[in-house]
């Protein structure tokens, strides 16, 4: 009977070990610790939030995806006045972008944010984004010799992503110079991510859409020193939702996770894969620091790291934001 209850035993500790993810290795040591949030109340009264799937913060502004609207790709969120203002208008006009999936990069030091429609790059001076006549101080068309940019940030000069056809990429504005290494183990598709760069040093961490990879990447001239943090384990024939958003300070990654399974046949359980709770703090050399646990399930974040305030998108009743206090925890 002994043998029987410790083999029984033995077979629950391993079911346990098995349905832990890598995350939940590295970060077993780590504290959880719990969060609470606060409502921003905004001015809607000509512009209302809606999907807010990525935000990104710049000077007391938040600029956040809204590529379903119609005539914007963003929405620029002041939160000094706390109104909402179209920015990235579609067309073909000067100031315009002509491609649903633009992307924002910003360039922290400069104080630059540049909006990035796989044709050419659109800058702006942030102190100018609040007005109401908005202009851009600079273009650029960008060459990538046929291979063209699927995720990107700005760091160091350099607009840094992954490409069709290599996993790293940069674009050197100075030198009009794309480099692009390594071949991806299966498709772009299957391999797509998420970025967070280094608001002052040459770092950009990579995170996997679908799985828990994690690459701390290095961005050299015209080459790319990487740094495997986390490696994917197989998972069947599941369709896994991986990180879905990543604020970064000059001390930690902020990587929130969702692990849920991904049901594309039915809309509400697809939106739900990409709602998570759960953060996972990194330093910049790749060590497990936190878990951090929302009080309720967002779909973005980002960080002002002069207040430590974390800001997330909410879904709960209907699309707003909130945030956080990062003081209240260690």
């Amino acid at each position: 009977m002994r043998t029987i209850k410790l083999f029984a035993l033995f077979i629950v500790l391993i079911f346990n070990a098995c349905k832990k993810n890598n995350l939940d290795r590295v970060f077993e040591n780590c504290d959880d610790q719990h969060l609470s949030s606060e409502k921003i109340i905004l001015d809607t009264n000509q512009c209302l939030l809606s999907h807010m799937f990525n935000m990104q913060f710049v000077d007391s502004l938040l600029i956040v995806n809204e590529f379903p609207d119609h005539d914007y790709v963003f929405k620029i969120i002041d939160l000094k006045s706390k109104k909402i203002i179209p920015f990235g208008k579609k067309g073909r006009g000067p100031n315009e972008v002509q491609s649903q999936s633009c992307d924002c990069l910003i360039d922290k030091t400069k104080k630059k944010v540049y909006l990035y429609d796989h044709k050419k790059c659109v800058n702006y001076c942030t102190d100018s984004l609040t007005n109401p006549i908005l202009y851009s101080t600079e273009k650029h068309a960008i060459d990538l010799d046929n291979d063209m940019f699927l995720t990107v940030c700005f760091n160091s000069g350099k607009m840094v992503g992954n490409t069709y056809f290599k996993k790293y990429g940069q674009y050197n504005f100075s030198k009009n110079k794309y480099d692009a290494y390594h071949d991806y183990k299966t498709s772009p598709l299957s391999e797509q991510v998420i970025l967070a760069s280094h608001p002052y040093k040459n770092k950009v961490a990579f995170l996997s859409t679908s799985s828990d990879d994690i690459d701390i990447v290095e961005v050299l001239d015209s080459t790319f020193n990487v740094k495997t943090i986390l490696k994917k384990e197989k998972n069947g024939k599941l369709k896994q939702n991986g990180f879905t958003s990543v604020a970064a300070s000059d001390e930690y990654i902020y990587a929130l996770y969702s692990g849920k399974n991904l049901n594309t046949s039915d809309y509400d359980k697809l939106v739900d894969a990409f709602l998570t709770h759960t953060i996972y703090v990194f330093n910049w050399d790749g060590i497990s620091i936190k878990k951090i646990s929302l009080d309720q399930e967002v779909r973005s974040i980002a960080i002002d790291d002069k207040t430590n305030t974390l800001f997330a998108a909410s879904y709960k009743n209907e699309p707003h934001l909130i945030k956080y206090n990062l003081n209240e925890i260690n």
